[in-house]
């Protein structure tokens, strides 16, 4: 053996000699950033499903999901905002089974959507409009806000027909058919779930629409059982 080759043996007796593994690496490399990728995409995805299980496909307004998402949002508001009162409007359309019956469900589809509109110009920034279903919309409102219960009916009727003098301005051409709008109007109470303040205000709205029945005579054939006149004390 020659010097040079001994003397080369002898250095790199100790050394240990790894495989390269540049290939491997780069594949894990971009393994990973496929993964991330296919996360993100699939969170954007659910994001996407999310906000359209939030919005009422023939209004364009949000839902009933989306009103109890918001729902704690706008008492969180009147918690940290300067106690704010949050109060909560429900409004029915009635007459919308004889439109959908009389001219078909395109009609009826029209009339949700000019209610939905002139609603929705009509409130304020600080409020939403949500269509929780059928004939039926709720709006949260917060701010001022008549806090007296003998003076919220009043509030409410000045709603009710404001919105019904827009909706009466559509061309209906049934025989017989009128149309209308109730509302009903209260106060979040402290300590009260949105369902407590659902029902109180949907009952509210039932009694409105006896007396609606009684003063106008408006007939609002929808096969369901008519809510029965609040008993007298």
């Amino acid at each position: 053996m020659s010097n040079h080759t001994e003397a080369f043996s002898q250095v790199t007796s100790g050394i240990e000699i790894t495989p390269k593994r540049k290939n491997s690496d780069h594949r894990n490399l971009s393994g990973a950033v496929l993964a991330i990728a296919a996360a993100r995409q699939q969170h954007e995805a659910d994001q996407i499903a999310i906000e359209k299980s939030m919005i009422d496909v023939v209004t364009g307004l949000p839902n009933r999901n989306a009103f109890e998402r918001d729902y704690p949002r706008f008492l969180r508001r009147n918690a940290g905002g300067g106690h704010l009162p949050v109060g909560l409007m429900m409004f029915d359309l009635d007459g919308l089974k004889r439109v959908n019956d009389g001219l078909g469900h395109s009609e009826g589809d029209n009339l949700l959507q000019a209610f939905g509109a002139t609603a929705t110009a009509s409130m304020r920034p600080t409020d939403s409009l949500y269509r929780i279903g059928g004939d039926e919309f709720a709006m949260l409102l917060t701010g001022e806000l008549p806090d007296n219960e003998k003076f919220q009916p009043v509030f409410a009727r000045a709603v009710e027909e404001r919105f019904e003098n827009v909706i009466m301005e559509e061309e209906f051409p049934v025989e017989g058919l009128k149309l209308g709008v109730s509302a009903a109007f209260a106060l979040h109470r402290q300590g009260e779930s949105l369902g407590e303040l659902f029902d109180r205000v949907d009952t509210l709205l039932r009694e409105r629409k006896v007396t609606r029945y009684a003063e106008h005579g408006i007939t609002f054939n929808d096969h369901r059982q008519l809510p029965q006149a609040p008993a007298e004390a």
